[in-house]
């Protein structure tokens, strides 16, 4: 059960909570029986604690058709929630066409200079049901990934911008890669561990 890991690293953020995820719902349970997705309920928590949030999502058509249980559905939610409270909080869906993606299938969560990487989709299976793997970065790894983030959240890159040293002419992440490309090794080294683990 990674739910109370998620949510105790979702509040050591002081300043800035940037999440990306493929899907999250406003609700976990049944039709008959919701209940409040407790991990967006954390991140709209810190909101309410002075945090700057946003959310960004995935728009691939089946993350946003359903309705009642999709990402629009959630980005309308987390819109009201804000405007009522007054709160620094936003919600999107991402636009896949002009950065020319497919889908948006990263799980990233930077919580000031800390960013967590890993394979939990913020529905209730994945972080109550499944084996799951994760690594948290700090220091230069999280402001790597806030660009990226940004990137991804302003849908291109702005004119000002267009190639610089940070981004390049199509708005991907700076060519500089050691970050991604060490994080990317370490998750994979740690999902073998977890392979021969199990098969001993």
């Amino acid at each position: 059960d990674a739910v109370d890991d998620i949510i105790n690293f979702v509040n050591t953020s002081k300043r800035r909570l940037y999440i990306a995820q493929q899907y999250v719902y406003k609700e976990w349970g049944t039709t008959k029986a919701p209940k409040p997705d407790p991990l967006l309920e954390a991140a709209i928590d810190r909101a309410r604690n002075g945090i700057e949030v946003k959310v960004l999502l995935d728009s691939t058509w089946y993350n946003i058709d359903d309705d009642g249980k999709s990402n629009k559905d959630t980005v309308d939610y987390v819109t009201d929630i804000a405007k009522r409270e007054n709160l620094n909080l936003e919600a999107r869906l991402i636009d896949l066409k002009k950065l020319n993606l497919d889908k948006l299938h990263g799980k990233l969560v930077i919580a000031d200079n800390a960013v967590l990487v890993s394979s939990i989709n913020w529905g209730e299976n994945s972080p109550t049901n499944n084996r799951e793997a994760g690594v948290i970065f700090y220091g230069d790894a999280a402001d790597y990934y806030e660009k990226i983030f940004f990137n991804d959240w302003n849908s291109e890159t702005s004119n000002e911008n267009r190639g610089d040293s940070e981004t390049g002419a199509t708005g991907r992440a700076a060519e500089d890669r050691t970050p991604i490309i060490l994080a990317t090794v370490v998750v994979i080294i740690i999902i073998v561990i977890i392979l021969l683990t199990r098969r001993k």
